[in-house]
């Protein structure tokens, strides 16, 4: 119950932000997993141009994954 507590006080804020606001980061957890996707598929390149340029066509395509 200790735990609890000390962990309930430790995220109290963040807690009520979100009852305050209704957001969450959900967003921006889905492009950095795109981005990730993305690296893990062009770990072969040499350039990191085409690197570059396919991680941000890759935000851009809002199509679910």
């Amino acid at each position: 119950m200790k735990k609890f507590a000390e962990t309930f006080v430790w995220r109290q804020p963040g807690l009520l932000d979100y009852l305050k606001h209704r957001i969450t980061n959900t967003p921006f957890e889905g492009i950095k997993k795109k981005v990730a996707r993305i690296i893990a598929n062009v770990y072969s390149l040499s350039c990191f141009g085409i690197l570059r340029t396919r991680v941000l066509f890759g935000i851009l395509d809002l199509s679910p994954a």
